[in-house]
């Protein structure tokens, strides 16, 4: 029997590298071998080494001699240059230079070399379009249908404990997914909500909790800063500080989520700018049953204050695209913060991290924090995450209203394939 497990929505056809608006599932984690990472995760680096020089702007990797493609051809550094290339013609990995020197070994250089070789799973590429029929991963796509994938385990290097086939079904209603899980036709439930968990901890049965992401969850309230009401620092502080998270933790979430850290230095002001503000919306995914119930809370918070505002839910798709135009007011999202996801989020390698291009945020500062930072494009070292957390803090782009556990349900023989759960939906250290 496959191991089965439920996910929201299948999101694109499984490729070697992530697409920001995915929802969910990542089984290109699986089936693609990344350049550099953990020799204990569930896809082996492809790199044996890989040495800095230059304060990180020269990085030279060796790649494993016996590494193959799924047809057993040879991985070699060409790969991993022809992999670069085709990245930087979508965007990714500007100002950086990959070269080849003979089958296995590879340099990369400039500002971003080290961002570079930490993002990339190398892929097979025919004239000059890559195959995703062939991986070099511990699982292959065995079939892709409507509302599932199946894969399948080949590598026999992977942990004996994995499941040899894995079945990952689309199934948007919660409720739905929970009854077939008590009821054995599921394994796992994954992005569980705290409704779902609420009623496992009332109703105990085959289903338990587990907790196999170790980043925090966190909502996080976005400004458009583009919109001349949001314009000014104070005015969205003044928003943020009408905001009782507690409460939102309890009456939304269950008292399963914690209260996030709102906006700083902001209770001595007395000109709160909202003098002639606008009908506020804040906008968010109808996919998630409570971040829809969050909205509505944070639009009644303002409009017993006198703000008009309202909350609406769109579907994903139609949620990103507008993010992406900036056509909103406010937003509600979900997003891994720890430190050293926070550089992705706000200061991204090359330019502004995601966060900081939805909310239109001038991220100067932050980029000044992690100026003492050897090599300056590295991650953020706990020193320079605080202190980036406190500009962030006091300019208000975002705020954090809830933190989450990243929340699986599954029955009690599935706990074997969380490893490969954890994979497959992005969990860090995997």
């Amino acid at each position: 029997m496959p191991f089965r497990v439920r996910v929201p929505e299948l999101g694109l056809a499984p490729a070697p590298w992530s697409d920001v608006t995915e929802r969910g599932l990542r089984l290109g984690r699986l089936m693609w071998r990344p350049l550099v990472g953990s020799a204990n995760s569930l896809a082996a680096p492809l790199a044996v080494s890989a040495r800095q020089s230059s304060g990180g702007s020269v990085v030279e990797v060796v790649l494993d001699r016996d590494a193959k493609w799924s047809d057993n051809v040879p991985i070699t550094a060409i790969d991993v240059v022809n992999t670069v290339t085709f990245r930087q013609r979508h965007g990714a990995f500007p100002g950086v230079s990959a070269q080849a020197d003979g089958d296995l070994k590879g340099t990369m250089t400039g500002r971003g070399a080290v961002g570079c070789t930490q993002m990339l799973a190398p892929s097979r590429f025919v004239d000059g379009t890559v195959d995703t029929a062939i991986t070099s991963g511990p699982y292959r796509l065995a079939s892709l249908e409507p509302g599932s994938a199946t894969l399948c385990r080949v590598d026999k290097r992977a942990a004996d404990s994995l499941p040899g086939i894995a079945e990952f079904v689309a199934m948007a209603d919660l409720d739905e997914a929970l009854a077939a899980l008590r009821g054995g036709t599921l394994d796992v439930l994954i992005e569980a909500d705290e409704i779902c968990v609420s009623e496992v901890i009332a109703n105990p049965g085959p289903a338990i909790v587990s907790l196999p992401d170790t980043a925090r969850i966190v909502q996080v309230l976005g400004f458009n800063l583009s919109r001349e009401w949001l314009a000014e620092r104070r005015t969205r502080a003044y928003l943020a500080q009408l905001l009782n998270c507690g409460e939102l933790s309890v009456h939304v979430y269950q008292g399963l989520a914690r209260p996030g850290r709102l906006a700083q230095g902001i209770t001595d002001e007395t000109d709160r700018g909202t003098a002639g503000l606008p009908g506020l919306t804040v906008l968010t995914n109808a996919e998630n049953r409570l971040r829809g119930r969050a909205a509505e809370w944070v639009a009644r918070a303002w409009r017993a204050s006198g703000i008009q505002a309202s909350a609406e839910s769109v579907p994903w798709q139609q949620f990103t695209e507008r993010l992406r135009r900036g056509d909103f007011d406010c937003f509600l999202l979900s997003v891994r913060d720890s430190p050293d996801s926070f550089a992705d989020l706000w200061c991204g390698i090359g330019g502004p991290g995601m966060l900081a291009r939805l909310t239109r945020y001038d991220n100067t500062e932050l980029q000044n924090c992690k100026r003492e930072a050897e090599p300056p494009h590295a991650a953020l070292t706990p020193g320079d995450y605080e202190a980036a957390r406190r500009v962030i803090s006091w300019a208000v782009p975002a705020v954090e209203l809830t933190v989450h556990a990243a929340w699986v349900i599954c029955a009690e023989g599935a706990l074997s394939g969380l490893a490969l759960v954890a994979a497959a939906t992005g969990a860090p250290g995997c």
